[in-house]
């Protein structure tokens, strides 16, 4: 019986782990890709005409004809970020379209906290992650030591 406890324990810590795992792997994704291609990218904002200036940018996806590009800025109250998708034609990178990271077309993956409303649903969800690890890794500990303790009175 223990042993099943342990095993579904876990099971369910592992699947715990794999989102911010996977989250952690799309920063590293980016950060790679802005590291190959950015110098492609770093005055491209400008053909909005409404950007004057952008504190960092990161690709979030890349391909020859295409590349979608997280774009963040600071003015005096907010931190904000838009999304500029970009499409090369005859060796030049032409903006395609625009989304503001905070409408539902423009979530900045793995970018989240960037927004206002995505810092508030990553702490949200964060506290709530941690609160059910925490749990389970008190549970799991809890049930190794009364599994120590059944051997030795065996």
């Amino acid at each position: 019986m223990v042993r099943w406890k342990r095993v579904l324990l876990s099971l369910i810590m592992a699947l715990l782990v794999a989102p911010t795992v996977f989250w952690l792997t799309s920063i590293a994704h980016a950060e790679f890709l802005t590291r190959q291609h950015g110098a492609e990218f770093a005055n491209e904002y400008l053909q909005t005409g409404m950007i004057d200036e952008n504190d960092f940018f990161r690709l979030l996806s890349y391909t020859d004809d295409t590349a979608r590009v997280y774009y963040s800025f600071t003015n005096q109250e907010d931190d904000f970020g838009d999304i500029l998708v970009f499409q090369k034609v005859d060796d030049t990178w032409i903006l395609y379209s625009w989304y503001a990271s905070w409408d539902s077309e423009g979530v900045a993956w793995p970018y989240l906290f960037h927004t206002p409303r995505g810092l508030f649903y990553l702490v949200l969800f964060g506290m709530a992650y941690l609160t059910l690890i925490s749990f389970l890794l008190l549970r799991f500990a809890r049930t190794r030591r009364y599994a120590s303790l059944g051997k030795l009175r065996e």
